[in-house]
């Protein structure tokens, strides 16, 4: 895919919202899978969830279907994308 995959905002003050940056209920918010399929930019959730910045991407991951930052929260291997996290949990399973 040709240009940028990510876009930076900071978050500052009570306009950040726990549940997501829309101030959208968590369960009404469509998967970042979604909506990068539909042309829009979606939000990285590690960049969110542990940094509270706003990082907007076009890579979500193939098991979570959230967004994550490619190189810095998740990679993709053989086409597939992984956030850490999910990553983490594979490796974890392995005896």
């Amino acid at each position: 895919m040709a240009g940028p995959s990510l876009r930076h905002f900071p978050i500052r003050g009570s306009r950040a919202k726990l549940s997501n940056l829309k101030g959208l209920p968590l369960a009404d918010t469509p998967s970042a899978k979604k909506l990068i399929e539909g042309g829009e930019w979606a939000d990285c959730w590690i960049c969110y969830d542990v940094f509270r910045r706003r990082r907007q991407t076009l890579r979500y991951c193939h098991t979570c279907e959230r967004g994550f930052c490619e190189g810095e929260h998740g990679n993709f291997s053989h086409g597939v994308g992984k956030c850490i996290a999910c990553g983490l949990r594979k490796a974890d399973k392995r005896p």
